[in-house]
């Protein structure tokens, strides 16, 4: 039989700094233009765990541009 032992979240392990997360845009990864961020925090801990790049109008626009593009030159939109 498996073990099921629950481990009480104080006994977690916790990042030393929290993940930093990016947009993928036109093959790059990239900050939100105007540096806006969004975090993430463990609910047991109160910490934060991940900090993720926030987008706007200029990263939608962007990601757009670049889906068009990867559409019009990628030989999967010729079939």
């Amino acid at each position: 039989m498996q073990d099921l032992t629950i481990i009480p979240a104080s006994n977690a392990a916790l990042p030393d700094a929290p993940m930093r997360l990016k947009h993928w845009i036109g093959g790059a990864w990239v900050d939100s233009a105007d540096g806006a961020t969004s975090a993430r925090y463990s609910p047991a801990h109160g910490v934060p765990v991940s900090v993720a790049a926030k987008g706007g109008q200029l990263e939608t626009e962007a990601a757009i541009a670049a889906a068009r593009a990867a559409f019009d030159i990628g030989a999967w939109s010729r079939t």
